[in-house]
């Protein structure tokens, strides 16, 4: 079972979402508008930001480097759809940050029947996609009753378990797929000008490491982890980024700002 596309034109309270049509082409025309398009990553709902405010102080350092190169309002970030709630600082915090600091434009690509609440507020488009899902049928629990577990990817690349769908092992799935897709990471000139890495686990670590392969830049900050995961405290992507470090990385603790030489 692979999912569906789907994409809504319900009524949300945010009067300034623009409602994209169910076509990437449309995705790419809101793009085309800017500069450039810049693809904002890290924690999501499972590990959190322990500072979300130290976070927020060294992307502010980056952001005021876009806007004096594309110019305020210029630039186009992009991120997965994490949902904001307030007392959960997920990576949607940074996007708000933006918004409201930098006056910065937001696109969400959300995973469709992933979304908790309604669009947030500081989203000026947003498109809904679908995410691969793995069914595994399990022996039954209660009289003839079967339990199904749904493994969901909502990002990344696809990992079947069913043989039928082994050729589409190593698929972009989820937010990855349009977001990473040829036409943003591919070419001479692609849509993404950069990839803002601010902490993450296995669904960053993957986008980054595609982001490289494309030579596309990145920039790291190295964030804290309010729930870490296997023991590391800075996520998955600080283990990685410690052995491939990118052009612009913020290694050092957030506070002194200083990009690695």
């Amino acid at each position: 079972m692979l999912g569906f596309l789907f994409f809504t034109e319900a009524s949300f309270s945010a009067p300034a979402i623009h409602l994209l049509t169910s076509n990437i082409d449309a995705t790419l025309a809101v793009a085309r508008k800017y500069k450039a398009t810049v693809f904002i990553a890290g924690f999501g709902d499972s590990g959190q930001y322990k500072n979300v405010e130290e976070a927020e102080r060294a992307l502010n350092v980056r952001a005021i480097e876009l806007d004096r190169r594309y110019g305020e309002g210029n630039w186009l970030a992009v991120y997965g759809g994490d949902t904001y709630i307030k007392d959960a600082p997920n990576v949607s915090h940074l996007l708000k940050f933006l918004h409201e600091k930098h006056h910065t434009p937001v696109l969400s690509i959300r995973t469709y029947g992933n979304s908790k609440h309604e669009v947030d507020d500081f989203v000026d488009y947003y498109q809904e996609t679908y995410t691969m899902v793995n069914v595994k049928p399990q022996n039954p629990s209660h009289g003839d009753e079967t339990q199904i577990e749904v493994e969901r990817f909502y990002g990344g690349h696809y990992r079947p378990n069913d043989p039928a769908y082994a050729s589409l092992e190593g698929e972009l799935t989820g937010p990855s797929r349009i977001y990473l897709s040829e036409p943003f990471t591919g070419g001479d000139a692609p849509l993404l000008k950069e990839m803002i890495v601010i902490g993450g686990n296995s669904i960053t670590l993957e986008e980054a490491k595609f982001i490289q392969e494309k030579k596309i830049p990145i920039t790291y900050i190295k964030a804290e982890a309010k729930y870490p995961k296997e023991g590391l405290p800075f996520g998955l992507v600080d283990q990685w980024f410690s052995k491939n470090p990118s052009p612009n990385c913020y290694r050092e603790l957030v506070e002194s700002f200083i990009p690695q030489k």
